[in-house]
């Protein structure tokens, strides 16, 4: 894991609840994930989704779905402080702290696979 990705990611972590566009997607940007999941999903009888980073109003949006996600982030800290911020919980998330570039995760296919 690259730890001066994983810094910048900590320190993020602090003050992600005043993150706005582009880091954290726009209510339009939202309609069009949701748009684009449904389609993926489409004709899926266990749809999984993969989430790279930690992204909550991605997280939040996949949760109201009410399917398997699995997030992907470098920073444990950032995993635990957006897990505080989501508005809906998914219990079928799964976290993982790995680097995406080294990313490790065994398992199913993913039905959707999106970047914050």
């Amino acid at each position: 894991m690259s730890s001066g990705r994983a810094g910048k990611c900590d320190s993020l972590a602090e003050t992600w609840h005043d993150a706005g566009p582009p880091a954290s997607p726009s209510a339009g940007d939202l309609k069009i994930y949701s748009r684009f999941l449904k389609q993926a999903m489409r004709n899926v009888d266990s749809p999984k989704i993969m989430i790279l980073g930690s992204t909550p109003r991605l997280r939040t949006l996949v949760a109201r779905l009410e399917v398997s996600v699995t997030c992907v982030d470098i920073s444990e800290r950032m995993l635990v402080k957006t897990s505080e911020l989501l508005s809906s919980r998914n219990t079928r998330e799964t976290l993982v702290c790995q680097d995406w570039l080294h990313l490790d995760v065994p398992g199913p296919k993913f039905s959707a696979i999106r970047r914050r």
